[in-house]
């Protein structure tokens, strides 16, 4: 309202100067004669949302891909063998012809649409892993709405990024204008960026708003997430083209939303470039992208956490270490809590791991760490990061009921060879969860059946008697830390007493 009301009182004098000015019979102001004639150009705030489309859309396309859904065995026609034909080449005629089910079991083609930003005159093209994953064709439309195939040059699922390359048909490529590379770790929350891209297909689309935040992780999109946090309308098919400043120069790839309809919802994400830049180059590379490998499980320090740690501050806690793995030849140990890097202060679990990440193998970072009471420095050559399989299939563990306990809605067993072999458990001493009451305080802590217990406090517990011990003799009303083994990695938690 209040821009409103400032508007008009320009329009206003505008007007009482004319008046004046015709009143005095001498010529219009430049102004109003601008107005009256509807010669008037975009107000300046203006010109940059009109300029910067014009310099950035040449280097937008929108990528095709096509794939097939993988093909089911056709069910099996119990009456194949009433042919009233025979062997005969009237039956061998019908045989050849499609028949009904197999038409219907024909597996048809998936179409899936996003965009990209052309970066090198040579026809590189840097997208969304996501956008071309799956992809046995890919097809490249420029802004000018030439057409051409593409091929993948890498993909990157861990940051959700892949280089493809326009292929010329035949014939030379046409002129290619790449996009301005920015910084994007110059960004300011309230910054204006624009989106570019194909949302829903329609190719050639650009909408605008501001940065809301930087630094987003924790989102679930990718293993590595940095995320520029935007309200710049992005809908499914902006995957992969440009966010933009307003210098036209490209800050991140709009990668995703957060919606409950599938549409744009003002919560939209991009992957900053200057992430993008360090992978990219390595994909064109290589077409696969090297990281550093610490070996530790690590998680955010809440408060209460750090407190039992006897620590104040800020830091991220490790859970756990990987045996024989580099952080565990340098000393770290589970219940460290790492304060800083190379003299730097550490407090997100993301960027820590980022930062990681993006150290060549063979570097030997400095980690400050707090251990009982002491902080020291431990020295770690970092290894070469191994592509990671997929999680094992585990069976829910059924354990028997040989032993019980029943503090703070938990129960557990003792691990028999028998239990441990057949739930495939190292040799780790500990007893096995059986129960959870749902609404407990062990439930509040994220205990579930098939957590091994380890420790209750500083006290190592191998049977449900002692574990059964150790709980009892604690405070009712205090929050007490338990170590578990779940999934074969080691975590923290805490256990609160409901009211303590």
């Amino acid at each position: 309202m209040r821009i409103e009301l400032v508007f008009a009182s320009l329009v206003a004098a505008v007007a009482i100067d004319a008046a004046a000015a015709t009143k005095a019979q001498s010529p219009a102001p430049a102004t109003a004669t601008a107005v009256a004639t509807g010669a008037i150009g975009p107000p300046e705030f203006a010109r940059p949302f009109i300029q910067v489309p014009k310099d950035v859309g040449p280097s937008v396309v929108a990528v095709t891909s096509v794939s097939t859904a993988k093909a089911q065995a056709p069910e099996t026609n119990p009456f194949d063998f009433l042919s009233p034909f025979g062997d005969s080449p009237l039956e061998r005629f019908f045989k050849s012809l499609p028949r009904q089910d197999q038409r219907q079991q024909r597996q048809p083609q998936l179409r899936g649409i996003g965009s990209g930003v052309i970066v090198d005159a040579k026809g590189l093209i840097l997208t969304n892993n996501h956008v071309v994953r799956d992809a046995e064709t890919l097809s490249v439309v420029l802004d000018d709405a030439r057409e051409y195939k593409a091929e993948v040059i890498g993909k990157d699922p861990k940051t959700d990024l892949a280089v493809i390359r326009l292929k010329p048909n035949g014939k030379p490529l046409p002129p290619l204008r790449p996009a301005v590379l920015g910084d994007s770790s110059a960004l300011e929350v309230g910054q204006w960026v624009m989106a570019f891209g194909s949302p829903f297909g329609l190719k050639r689309t650009v909408s605008a708003g501001i940065v809301s935040a930087k630094g987003r992780g924790h989102v679930g999109i990718s293993d590595y997430e940095d995320f520029i946090q935007t309200d710049a309308a992005i809908n499914p098919g902006n995957s992969g083209g440009p966010l933009v400043d307003l210098e036209g120069r490209v800050v991140g790839i709009n990668t995703a939303i957060v919606s409950k309809s599938g549409g744009y919802q003002g919560v939209g994400f991009a992957i900053p470039i200057n992430m993008a830049k360090a992978v990219m180059s390595e994909l064109i590379a290589h077409g696969t992208v090297t990281r550093g490998f610490l070996g530790v499980l690590i998680s955010e320090l809440s408060d209460d956490l750090a407190a039992s740690f006897g620590f104040t501050g800020k830091g991220v806690l490790v859970q756990d270490v990987t045996p024989d793995g580099p952080g565990a030849k340098a000393g770290l140990k589970p219940g460290d809590i790492i304060t800083e890097r190379d003299g730097r202060p550490i407090s997100d679990v993301g960027l820590f791991r980022n930062s990681i990440a993006d150290t060549a193998p063979g570097t030997t970072v400095n980690l400050t760490v707090f251990r009982g009471g002491r902080t020291q420095t431990i020295k770690v050559k970092l290894e070469l990061l191994k592509t990671e399989e997929g999680p094992a299939e585990k069976q829910q563990p059924q354990a028997a009921p040989s032993g019980t306990g029943g503090s703070h809605g938990m129960e557990f067993v003792d691990v028999t060879p028998e239990l441990r072999q057949h739930l495939g458990l190292d040799l780790t001493p500990g007893v096995l969860i059986t129960r959870v009451q749902p609404g407990s305080d062990a439930d509040d802590a994220g205990l579930a059946p098939g957590d091994l217990l380890v420790q209750v406090g500083t006290t190592e517990v191998k049977t449900a008697q002692e574990a059964e011990r150790a709980l009892e003799r604690l405070d009712p009303k205090a929050t007490v830390r338990l170590r578990v083994i779940r999934e074969k990695q080691g975590v923290f938690v805490l256990l609160k007493p409901r009211g303590g």
